[in-house]
């Protein structure tokens, strides 16, 4: 056993690994959104647990630039823990994205959603199970009738119409997942997995420092129809729960369900043709041929001394051309983490002249 390796590790490595790496993904989605959910929630509940004390009349504030803080530490916290394993999109707009570009299965992308909105829910029920006692000790009375206190599961609107809702979110979340992909494109920022949490994190809050009066900056389904779904399931009236305040009184709702989803696809081709196509390998630009080869768990083309393993992985491997004429400098220049850190599941084959990315 090697040096370093718990004994308790090492058997649970052997024996309670989950050996489809299907079910391992969306497990760790699962887990992440319940993380981001939790922390999310939480944090505007803290928010307005600090402002009541005991004998007080209960009061409740919207207040979108302070609960960006504790969001932007559930990104952060949720790919700690669990970016190795999934990617940790925590969100179905990005997860959209990310098929688009080409980082996630089209055949994951529908359990990927399930399980970020049921992951969700169920963090956005724990936050509640967690404050409840607490806002109950503020008051004798049924506080869930205040049509303020819906701003414990999120954050209400400014004094904005329905469309311009819209356009803010269809705008943040197109940054935001060019930010991603940018975060996560290894011929880009080439960012190593424990820092991308903090990166993504700190995209959180400038979005929301800058615009979260507006829209709360919603930029996440999962993060804004799931606390409303587990404030509906508590006894939460939907006009409180799912409208904007009155007297507009509109389906403030379809604002953080529907545009992340426009705005993230806006956003992946936007990064697609504007900056991935124009990123240059290594000095010179980025010519060359794409290939399909398949690859074994350890990166050799039959497995150790001719074994056929027991899985394989196709992936796309760009072969870039020397100019006819041109003497090559040295090896070319590759990425510190190559695709392991895009793909902790797959490992590349490690050729000087090749740019490997694995489709799932």
């Amino acid at each position: 056993m090697a040096i370093g390796i718990s004994p308790i590790l090492n058997w649970a490595r052997n024996n309670a690994r989950i050996e489809k790496s299907y079910v391992r993904e969306i497990i760790a989605e699962f887990l992440a959104t319940f993380t981001l959910c939790l922390f999310a929630v939480g944090g505007t509940m803290n928010i307005n647990a600090s402002i009541n004390s005991v004998g007080s009349p209960i009061r409740f504030v919207s207040s979108p630039t302070s609960s960006v803080w504790p969001v932007a530490f559930g990104y952060f916290l949720a790919t700690l823990l669990f970016g190795g394993v999934s990617g940790s999109h925590v969100n179905p707009a990005i997860s959209i994205g990310m098929a688009i570009a080409g980082r996630l299965s089209w055949v994951k992308l529908h359990a990927f959603i399930l399980v970020q909105i049921l992951g969700g829910y169920l963090g956005s029920l724990f936050a509640y199970a967690m404050f409840k006692s607490y806002f109950d000790s503020l008051t004798t009375g049924d506080w869930t009738n205040n049509p303020a206190s819906a701003a414990i599961f999120n954050s209400t609107p400014g004094y904005i119409s329905l469309g311009s809702g819209f356009f803010n979110e269809i705008v943040l979340t197109c940054l935001f997942m060019m930010a991603f992909l940018a975060v996560n494109d290894m011929w880009n920022s080439r960012s190593p997995r424990y820092v991308q949490g903090i990166l993504i994190g700190l995209v959180v809050i400038g979005l929301g420092l800058s615009f979260g009066d507006t829209t709360g900056v919603a930029i996440n389904p999962a993060r804004d129809i799931c606390p409303r779904l587990a404030a509906l399931s508590l006894g939460w009236d939907s006009n409180i729960v799912m409208k904007s305040p009155s007297p507009r009184d509109e389906q403030w709702w379809s604002v953080g369900f529907f545009a992340p989803f426009i705005g993230a696809i806006v956003g992946s081709f936007l990064y697609i043709f504007v900056i991935g196509a124009q990123l240059r390998y290594n000095d010179g630009e980025d010519s060359g041929d794409v290939v399909t080869i398949e690859a074994s768990p350890m990166g050799m083309g039959m497995g150790m001394g001719g074994v056929e393993p027991q899985e394989r992985w196709k992936a796309n491997v760009f072969v870039p051309r020397v100019p006819f004429g041109k003497k090559q400098q040295g090896q070319p220049q590759m990425p510190p983490q190559m695709s392991y850190q895009q793909h902790p599941n797959q490992m590349p084959v490690m050729t000087p002249y090749s740019r490997v990315q694995f489709r799932q």
